[in-house]
């Protein structure tokens, strides 16, 4: 398959938000690498990419053939990001502790955490998170076990639906 002018250029080409599932349920059904939903060459997958913060490595899947790729935080053989169920918990204290305008606190620890998502991903999370952690930036709020599991819930289906999910 010929190479795409966007590819020649340097410019990166993903996976369609379609093909880059049709990676992830083969992996999540513990399958080995499918051939590129998009021109049926063999994909590849790059050394892992460190992530920032508390966000652990990411992996490069991508087609040599046609120049596409995709980031996942999970690959067949057992090598994963980070519990982000446990950095969910977290982010009540993450909060409370940051001194800046309660609604770029919560864009702040999002975007800390999930560097690797895409931006839109990204701000539908902090859209979902945004009513229960800005009421802690009031003075002598605190995180509760209510808050953290509230957290754990909206982060874990926030990432079954983003383009990264594992």
């Amino acid at each position: 398959m010929a190479e795409s002018p966007l590819h020649r250029r340097g410019t990166p080409v993903t996976f369609t938000r379609q093909q880059a599932q049709v990676i992830r349920m083969a992996l999540r059904m513990g399958k080995p690498l499918p051939p590129c939903p998009h021109c049926g060459a063999a994909l590849n997958t790059s050394e892992p990419i460190a992530g920032g913060g508390t966000v652990g490595p990411v992996w490069q899947i991508h087609c040599e053939e046609c120049g596409r790729s995709a980031f996942l935080t999970e690959l067949p053989d057992g090598r994963q990001a980070p519990d982000d169920a446990g950095v969910a918990r977290l982010l009540p204290d993450e909060v409370i502790a940051l001194d800046t305008i309660p609604s770029y606190r919560v864009t702040q620890v999002v975007t800390r955490h999930w560097p690797q998502h895409a931006e839109q991903d990204r701000q539908r999370l902090t859209a979902a998170l945004r009513p229960v952690l800005e009421p802690l930036a009031e003075p002598g709020a605190s995180a509760t076990e209510e808050i953290r599991a509230r957290c754990e819930t909206i982060v874990r289906e926030w990432l079954a639906t983003t383009d990264m999910a594992p």
